[in-house]
């Protein structure tokens, strides 16, 4: 035993099977082994391992000579083992189980007895228990369960069926008890219910009867419910069967049922005779719907979820079942329309009881709900989840669970502007309200700081809304410490707020003293928030809650405590740290001197200044330990906030200067801690910046302090030995960071530079960046940026280089952390400014660190947001052609985003709208828009030389497109780059030169000869021929055959000509005249030659009016019909008088045509202007909306008039300025044929006649195993297909597939060797692992098989055209038969008709001789499957 034991431990399984079996052990020895163990009344890990080893080669014995042992002693001492363990953890549980499960197969005739005696003893075991289960026995009823698992799994794995007929077990028992570990084998109570009620079920032996147990019926229907609703689709299988063949025998039973959990309790499922077509509708509803809730196309769940209205008759708790799988579904449009189905159905008690919370929670987390979530009309999403949640029981239940589920940026915020939006709702608990926020926006990801703004903000509004109580001061305090300080400032309207709610709370709860607790409180938790505690203050006192006159009192014993800190050497800081905090964070919140009250306040602060500093001074002694190092930042943060104080800093700077001079001593003392010197350089760090700021002090006052702090700080760097870093390396980075800042100041403020100087300060630089760590790339920045000017002037190109190149390597170092975007911003701010700039050797530098800035803005657009911003507003007097290329790029850039990405973009849009606290927040919304804005910004500022280089680049970059990919989808890369390159060619049309102007209209004219584009770039490159066309001298005659226009796409070749001759006819009846930037373009036009246009335009569609193609027809009959109601002059017009009414009649009848209309809506045709409409405004925002252009792709209006007012695209001589017919009204836009974010179908759901896909009870039940055991019993018909004579696959596929469907009992094929092959399975979709297949080669083979069947019994029919043959509509077929399909072109051969017992034919009316074997075969299969009814029998 212990030589086995060892080889299990060296050995995999396989392989000691292996060596025990090499041994040629005899079977004696092994049950000697046996017996051994067993007999023991303790057995150890080590012999239970033998012990499996030893069944296991045992097993592998009987196997291998198809013999079965005696195992019944060995079953029952593994039972007995098993039972007397307590709980299933047990670490021999396991061991015991394996042991257990192989020990039942040791004798297979036995297997399903044994597994049902052991069954029937352990529910014995279980209905001893009392209901529920209790607490106690919990451990040992999950002993038993699992014990059942693996006898079940054991039963299926070796192919056999329980067949117990004895089963009635108290599942309601387990269920009911609240232990989760119970509920994790309720999947299992199903499966045990279909496998040991087989016989039950499927041969109806199963009742309902008056004797039945309810309370165990109740249960049942609980499992179904669960089970339908669970994520495990074989459990879905399991228990959507179940359901069904209980409501069959419901039904058939014709006695009334009700089953519920108790006397007072709703009805859990009831049955009425009465009502026998209503109940069975409703089911039937429920079941299609569940089924269908399998399929993944929409059309087909969609049409199914109407029916949801049907289920009113059931529990409400079934409506939820569905309504939960559908929430759960794995396409948008479905949960779309599961969502508001939920949302927007009536509730009542008993349907909000069973209600789906977590599941609508996890359908409002997807991001796609919030498309077009704003738009504020009565069935959009946010209207109709404002009504859902104004419920209490509502709205509670998605507040826990809010608090509960993780969610996302979008979504939460979303949310959470919805209950902020829902009024007061009266019995909602402060107490509960105030824990779900509080775990709510603790959970939130800062993944977006808007975002996380905004949600902060709304989540405030709610508890405003909602808070029916004045709150305790604890609770109130900790709501007002999580909520963000920009959307609670003095003066905003959430402070007002608050401070009308607490008024108005207080007056209606007078009894509590407030200022009392408050106050108090503050004395005795000094951990609490200071910021939080004095805005609290602050808002009592607004309130009028808290009297002044104490309140005051309160914070001068405060200052006073400060005041004597110094003196209490062996006092604990605790209560220092929390006066110095609470005092400092009030006076900076004073500063808005709203009422009256607040000078008294800064009075009494101000006037002990020397308070705060007798406190830093005694924590600039007293801090020197590593955990002291947060306090110290906030220490110094609140230290700088005073110094911003203009009521205080001039005299808390007089009182701080003993602190500074404590500072220098201890910096440049060479033993003090890290941290104490980290301390006494923030504290001078700080002190340096309001210095420089002020200009209270002079330049020499400025160098002469500074110039002791970089002393002292370069005492201290020295002194820093070197483990500190390894150590404590956060607080070594914070230290570099802040002497580095102090360096900056000081050589800021240096007047003699040498080139020595510029190299020893550029080594610092290189020494910062080697050991700064990621907190100081900001200052070292910063620092950089006065070198670097120093190197350009001393010409030390190389090490620029250098320099520049390990700044963008730190950067990209941090490129996850929050020092990035501040980081990222300094170094733009460095390249690109003007002393850079203007040194022509850093020309090449800037163009290479634009181009990684833009191929790192594939990825982080922020990056070349901040670039171009820097260029357009710090470079925009200077001529950029040098920076030509990172122009282009500007104007070209921008990805196709995501639809998440677009949905996130516009949420942030309307926030940033909503609340005006957001400019504040270090975010740019669309930072791809602003790139494109700066980029037009430096277009419109240049020279017609620069315009003329522009051109050309964005010429090539849209050649490159079009060599790359000659066709591209709508708003697809292509698609956008080109739309992009156009608009700017039609923006920078006024400021290029003609010759620049003819190069571009000759390249348009190209491209839209060569190939089809979208709708959007086909009219911007139409509008700039017709720029160039409608001032040229020439006729548009003329100008046909120089361009070579007559090549153009028809329509577009009518546009280019209606839009020149509509400007200039224009231009002429008016009388206008206007003035372009341009002076080398003519304004003025010829009156002859605008009429010789008209003309030449009214010839040319005239043809075309009559042709044969309706596109190009409706066109010409349009325009010409549009240049006719332009002429005012009846001699011009008259001409062409008989054609226009021709038109105009033919338009009058088809009135209703949608083309037509369509044609008549359009704003290209109708009221696009060619010149007076050329501005940045139609070109980038209001014409592409009306095209198809994407939302996130167009410009948005505020950007657009900004880029117009910088330079006018005309500017108008006369004073008879033309009015044009207004931009399109919002019934023209493409937004408004938008449907609502949530849309129902149109199906009235009235009708049962939906499509439904059909789900066979056998391959439900398959993976089951239920249909192995008896063929006979749940037999397929006694039909046998032989094909043995066709030949082609994919006839043999599809009939393989008609024969899975009908139940076909056998097919016969020619070879089995066809099913491998790929056109059989394109055919056959997997049947053949369904169908009974076998071979029966043609010929002899044949024939002997076929007479061999008819001696037993079977006829044989053929299905041929012969002479004696029936008609299909006039046999009756035999149950037992062979139906043998003749060759596709021989049909069957002479020999094997004499076989024949009948000839079979199908009537036929057509000339065509015959049917294909394949739908010849289906239909008989269908006649035969009709006449025996095994439709209905087996499904």
């Amino acid at each position: 035993m212990s030589g086995v034991y060892q080889l299990s431990k060296l050995l995999e399984e396989d392989d000691i099977l292996s060596v025990l079996d090499t041994l040629h052990l005899d079977e004696y020895v092994i049950d000697q082994g046996i017996d051994k163990i067993i007999s023991k009344s303790h057995i150890s890990i080590r012999q239970l391992n033998t012990l499996l080893v030893y069944i296991k080669y045992k097993l592998m014995l009987c196997l291998q000579e198809d013999e079965d042992c005696e195992n019944g002693v060995i079953i029952d001492y593994v039972l007995q083992q098993l039972l007397q363990i307590p709980e299933n953890t047990d670490e021999n549980f396991d061991l015991l189980l394996k042991i257990f499960s192989h020990s039942l197969m040791l004798n297979k005739k036995s297997l399903t007895n044994n597994v049902e005696h052991i069954t029937q003893q352990l529910i014995s075991e279980l209905n001893t228990y009392k209901k529920p289960v209790a607490d106690e026995n919990v451990a040992k009823c999950i002993v038993y369960l699992t014990i059942f698992d693996d006898l079940i799994a054991t039963c299926l794995q070796n192919g056999y069926i329980l067949n117990s007929r004895f089963l009635r077990f108290e599942f309601g028992n387990l269920i009911q008890s609240r232990d989760k570990r119970i509920d994790n084998h309720s999947w299992f109570s199903a499966e045990l219910i279909v496998v040991i009620s087989r016989k039950c079920y499927l041969h109806k032996r199963w009742k309902f009867t008056k004797d039945s147990h309810d309370y165990v019926e109740f249960y049942f229907w609980k499992i179904i419910q669960n089970g339908i609703a669970s994520d495990d689709s074989l459990l879905r299988k399991y228990c959507v069967y179940l359901g069904k063949r209980a409501v069959d025998f419901a039904l058939e039973s014709d006695m009334n049922i009700s089953v519920k959990l108790s006397n007072d309790d709703h009805e859990y499922f009831k049955y009425k005779t009465e009502e026998k077509i209503d109940f069975e509708n409703s089911w039937k509803s429920f079941f299609i719907i569940m089924e269908t809730l399998e399929e993944k196309q929409s059309h087909l769940v969609n049409s199914a979820l109407n029916l949801l209205p049907k289920l009113e008759m059931l529990h409400p708790s079934w409506y939820n079942c569905a309504l939960k799988r559908a929430l759960m579904h794995e396409t948008d449009s479905i949960v779309k329309k599961s969502l508001e189905l939920a949302i927007t159905k009536k509730s009542n008690a008993q349907y909000l009881m069973s209600f789906p919370y977590k599941q609508l929670l996890r359908a409002l987390n997807k991001i796609f709900i919030y498309e077009d979530f704003f738009k504020f009309d009565k069935n959009n999403t946010f209207s109709l989840l404002k009504q859902f949640l104004s419920q209490k029981e509502t709205l509670m239940n998605i507040i826990r669970c809010l608090a509960a589920e993780s969610t996302s940026s979008v979504p939460r915020c979303c949310l959470s502007f919805v209950l902020s939006s829902i009024d007061n709702i009266d019995s909602i608990q402060n107490e509960n309200i105030q824990t779900y926020i509080q775990e709510f926006l603790i959970n939130y990801p800062a993944n977006n700081p808007l975002l996380e703004t905004a949600t902060q903000h709304c989540m405030l509004n709610f508890y405003i809304n909602q808070t029916n109580s004045f709150p305790k001061t604890e609770d109130f305090q900790r709501v007002i410490s999580i909520f963000p300080e920009q959307s609670l400032q003095r003066n905003m309207d959430v402070w007002n707020k608050l401070t009308i709610l607490m008024k108005k709370l207080y007056y209606k709860d007078h009894t509590i003293e407030m200022g009392v607790n408050l106050l108090n409180a503050s004395d005795k938790e000094s951990t609490l928030n200071a910021k939080s505690l004095s805005k609290l203050i602050l808002i009592l006192l607004d309130a009028s809650v808290l009297n002044v006159d104490e309140t005051i009192g309160f914070f001068k014993t405060k200052l006073s405590l400060l005041k004597e800190c110094d003196k209490r050497s062996y006092a604990s800081n605790d209560q220092f740290d929390s006066a110095y905090f609470l005092v400092s964070n009030f006076f900076v919140m004073l500063q808005t001197n709203n009422s009256s009250y607040d000078k008294r306040f800064i009075e009494c602060i101000t006037s002990q200044c020397d308070s705060v500093a007798n406190y830093l001074s005694r924590r600039l002694q007293t801090t020197t330990q590593i955990d002291d190092f947060d306090l110290v930042n906030q220490c110094i943060e609140t230290f700088n906030n005073l110094l911003q104080c203009e009521n205080i800093n001039i005299l808390l700077y007089t009182s701080m200067k003993y602190v500074i001079d404590k500072a220098i001593v201890i910096l440049k003392l060479p033993t003090i801690d890290l941290v104490q010197k980290y301390f006494a350089a923030k504290v001078l760090c700080t002190t340096a910046s309001f210095i420089e700021s002020r200009e209270y002090f002079s330049i020499n006052d400025k160098k002469n302090v500074i110039n002791d702090f970089f002393g002292a700080i370069n005492s201290a760097m020295s002194s820093i030995i070197a483990n500190d870093r390894e150590v404590n390396g956060r607080i070594v980075s914070a230290f570099n960071q802040t002497c580095c800042e102090i360096y900056y100041s000081y050589y800021k403020l240096m007047d003699t530079w040498t080139r020595d100087t510029v190299i020893d300060v550029n080594k610092n630089v290189h020494d910062f960046l080697e050991k700064g760590g990621s907190g100081c790339i900001i200052s070292i920045v910063k620092f950089s940026s006065i070198v670097l000017e120093k190197m350009i002037k001393e010409e030390m190109w190389h090490e620029v280089n250098i320099l520049l190149d390990q700044m963008w390597k730190e950067i990209l170092e941090v490129r996850k952390n929050e020092q990035f975007k501040r980081s990222l911003r300094e170094f733009v701010a460095l390249l690109f400014n003007e002393s850079v700039f203007q040194s022509t050797n850093m020309h090449p530098v800037l163009i290479n660190f634009g181009n990684r800035l833009f191929d790192f803005g594939e990825v982080s657009p922020y990056a070349v947001c901040i670039m171009m911003k820097a260029i357009s507003s710090k470079l925009a007097n200077n001529d950029l052609e040098v920076l030509l290329p990172l122009i282009v790029r500007a104007l070209l850039f921008g990805n196709v985003p995501r639809k998440d990405q677009r949905i996130e973009s516009d949420v942030c849009h309307f926030f940033e709208s909503q609340l005006s606290f957001m400019n504040s927040c270090d975010y740019i919304l669309n930072p791809t828009e602003e790139v494109k804005v700066c980029g037009l910004e430096i277009l419109i500022r240049q020279d017609t030389a620069f315009h003329a280089a522009i051109t050309e680049e964005l010429k090539h970059n849209a050649c490159l497109v079009l060599k790359l990919k000659h066709r591209y989808h709508g708003n697809s890369m292509n698609h956008r780059i080109l739309l992009r390159v156009l608009q700017a060619l039609l923006l920078s049309w006024k400021s290029t030169s003609n010759l620049t102007t003819l190069q571009i209209c000759n390249w348009c004219i190209k491209i839209l000869t060569n190939q089809p584009h979208h709708i959007s770039v086909r009219m911007l490159a139409e509008w700039y021929i017709s720029l160039h066309l409608v001032h040229s001298e020439k006729s548009l005659k003329d100008n046909v055959d120089e361009f070579e226009l007559l090549n153009l796409p028809q329509l577009s070749y009518f546009m280019i000509i209606y839009h020149v001759v509509k400007h200039q006819i224009i231009l002429v009846q008016k009388k206008l005249s206007y003035r372009l930037n341009s002076n080398e373009k003519s304004s003025s036009i010829n009156s002859s030659l605008a009429w010789t246009n008209f003309a030449f335009a009214m010839d040319t569609y005239m043809p075309f009016t009559m042709g044969q193609l309706f596109n190009i027809r409706l066109n010409a009959q349009y325009l010409t019909y549009k240049l006719y109601q332009l002429v005012e002059t009846v001699e011009n017009k008259d001409k062409y008088a008989i054609l226009n009414n021709s038109i105009v009649s033919n338009f009058k009848m088809s009135s209703n045509e949608k083309s037509l209309k369509k044609i008549q809506e359009e704003f290209y045709v109708n009221h696009l202007d060619i010149i007076f409409h050329l501005s940045v405004d139609n070109i980038y925002n209001r014409i592409p909306r009306f095209v198809g252009v994407t939302p996130d792709e167009l410009i948005s209006s505020t950007y657009s008039k900004y880029l117009d007012d910088i330079k006018a695209n005309v500017s108008f001589d006369c004073a008879d300025v033309i009015v044009f017919p207004p931009f399109i009204d919002s019934s023209y836009s493409a937004e408004n044929n938008d449907k609502t974010s949530i849309a129902l179908d149109k199906d009235d759901g009235e009708t049962m006649n939906i499509q439904k896909k059909f789900i066979p009870w056998k391959n439900m039940l398959n993976d089951l195993g239920i249909l192995q055991e008896n063929n006979n019993e749940n037999s397929q018909n006694g039909l046998i297909i032989v094909a043995s004579l066709i030949d082609k696959l994919p006839n043999l596929g599809g009939l393989s597939r008609t024969c899975e469907v009908f139940g076909v009992k056998q097919l016969v094929m020619s070879s089995t060797k066809y099913i491998q092959d790929k056109q059989f399975q394109s055919l056959s979709v997997s049947s053949e692992h369904w169908v009974n297949i076998s071979e029966v080669q043609p010929g002899s083979d044949l024939k002997d098989y076929l007479l061999e069947m008819k001696r037993k019994g079977y006829k044989i029919i053929g299905a041929e055209q012969s002479s004696s043959s029936v008609k299909l509509t006039q046999f009756a077929f035999p149950k037992d038969m062979i139906l043998l399909l003749g060759h596709e072109k021989e049909g069957i051969s002479p020999d094997l008709l004499g076989i024949l017992d009948d000839c079979v034919e199908i009537p036929q009316q057509g000339m065509v001789r015959s049917l294909n074997v394949h739908v010849t075969a289906s239909i008989f299969i269908w006649e035969y499957s009709r006449q025996h009814d095994f439709l209905n029998k087996n499904l």
